[in-house]
This record gives C-alpha cells, sequence and structure tokens, in this order.
C-alpha cells in the first residue's frame, strides 16, 4: 500500500508540475500578446500618419499636374501667338519695302 500511495503522491507532482510549467507558458504568452498589441498599436499610428501625408501629396501631385498642364497650354499660346506676330511683322516689312 505504500507504494501505491508513493505512486498516487508522484502523480500529483508530476500534475503540479506541468500545471505550473502551464501557469508559467500562459504568463509568457500573455506578456508577449500585451507587447505585440503594443506594437500593432504603434503601427497603426504609423500607417495613419503616412495615409494623412500620402493623401497630401496625392492632393498635391494633382495640383503640379494640372499646373505643369496649364503652363504647357499657355507656352504653346505664346509660341503661337509669337509666330503669328513674327509672320506679320514679316509681311509688314515687306510691305515697306515695296511701298519705297
Amino acid at each position: 500500500m505504500a507504494l501505491a500511495s508513493q505512486q498516487v503522491k508522484d502523480v500529483l507532482q508530476n500534475l503540479a508540475d506541468h500545471r505550473q510549467d502551464l501557469i508559467t507558458k500562459i504568463e509568457k504568452d500573455d506578456m508577449t500578446i500585451t507587447t505585440l498589441r503594443s506594437e500593432i498599436g504603434e503601427l497603426e499610428d504609423a500607417m495613419e500618419e503616412c495615409q494623412g501625408r500620402l493623401t497630401k501629396a496625392t492632393r498635391l501631385k494633382k495640383k503640379y499636374d494640372s499646373n505643369i498642364q496649364q503652363t504647357s497650354e499657355a507656352m504653346d499660346t505664346l509660341e503661337s501667338t509669337a509666330r503669328r506676330f513674327a509672320s506679320t511683322f514679316a509681311g509688314l516689312g515687306k510691305l515697306k519695302k515695296e511701298a519705297r
């Protein structure tokens, strides 16, 4: 009977040891989860900042694109006008020479 009693004590001690191992693992996993949640929060904050900058930069890019297009069109108009004036002045120059 003493042998059976010792076996029961050994089994109980073994179970208690396994239970303590599980408690340690649970505490470690809880700490890991807490750390990861904190890191996720920081990453989400960084992502929100990045999205804000991206939205602003995209808006500014559209404005730049529009300004570039408008400036290009204005330059084309100026070049066209300059060619017309050059042609007109050349024609006037020929008329002056013919009038002499």
